[in-house]
C-alpha cells in the first residue's frame, strides 16, 4: 500500500491529496465513499496525470448516477455491489415496475443499487415482528426489543430479493455474494462475482499478515 488517506466529502479539491501519490504512483486507488466525491476524485485524479492508476469503490458509487457526473473520467472504474443471483431477475424487474409505478416524482437509478437491498432489510425485521410481537391488554401493539434482535438474528433462508438470506448471531444477513463490476461509457458491466467462500479465501492471507504484524510490536 502506498498510502492511506482520509478526504473531506464536501471539499472541491483533492489534488492536495492526490498529488501526494504521484512521487509513487499506486496500481490502484480504493475509494470508500460515495458517487459525489469520487466522480470528483477520479477527474482530479486524471487531470494531475494518473491516468494508467485504477480507481475502485463501493456499492456507493456503482449505480446509475456516477457515470454522468464523473464523465469520460470515470471509463474503467471498478465497483463492488451485492451481487443477485439470475433466478431473482423476474422479482427485480417486477419490483422495479412497482416501484416506477409508486414513485412517480423519481427515478429508480437515483437510488441505486440500495432498492433492492433496502427491501429484503425490512422484509427481514417485519418477518420477525410477526414472530414476536404480542397485543397487551389495552390493545396495544407490543414489540419486545430483545425478542426481537433475537429473531432477526435467528432469520434462516429467507427468500429476498437479493437472494436467499441468513443472519448470523451479530446480525449480518447478506446473501453472501459480491459483484465487481466495470463502468464502459455510461453502463455498468459484470466482471466477476464473488461467493462467500471465494471472500473468506481471499481474506485469510491478508488477515494472517495483519495479525502477525500486530503481534510482532
Amino acid at each position: 500500500m502506498t498510502l492511506a488517506e482520509s478526504i473531506d466529502k464536501d471539499a472541491k479539491d483533492y489534488k492536495p491529496v492526490l498529488t501526494k501519490l504521484l512521487a509513487d504512483a499506486p496500481d490502484v486507488l480504493f475509494f470508500g465513499g460515495y458517487y459525489g466525491p469520487a466522480a470528483l476524485l477520479v477527474q482530479q485524479a486524471r487531470e494531475i496525470g494518473l491516468d494508467k492508476m485504477k480507481f475502485f469503490s463501493d456499492d456507493g458509487v456503482y449505480g446509475g448516477v456516477y457515470p454522468g457526473l464523473a464523465g469520460k473520467s470515470g471509463e474503467g472504474t471498478y465497483a463492488s455491489s451485492l451481487a443477485a443471483s439470475v433466478s431473482d431477475k423476474p422479482a427485480l424487474d417486477a419490483f422495479q415496475a412497482e416501484w416506477d409505478k409508486t414513485f412517480t416524482g423519481s427515478k429508480f437509478s437515483e437510488y441505486d443499487p440500495y432498492q433492492p437491498n433496502g427491501y429484503d432489510a425490512a422484509g427481514v425485521l417485519l418477518a420477525a415482528v410477526e414472530k414476536v410481537a404480542t397485543v397487551n391488554d389495552k390493545g396495544d401493539l407490543v414489540i419486545d426489543r430483545e425478542a426481537l434482535i433475537k429473531a432477526v438474528r435467528a432469520t434462516k433462508d429467507f427468500k429476498g430479493l437479493t437472494g436467499t438470506l441468513s443472519c448470523d448471531s451479530k446480525g449480518e444477513c447478506g446473501a453472501g455474494e459480491v459483484l465487481v463490476s466495470v463502468l464502459k461509457g455510461d453502463k455498468w458491466e459484470a466482471v466477476k462475482k464473488y461467493t462467500g467462500l471465494d471472500l473468506a479465501a481471499a481474506t485469510q492471507p491478508a488477515m494472517a499478515a495483519t495479525m502477525a504484524a500486530t503481534a510482532a510490536k
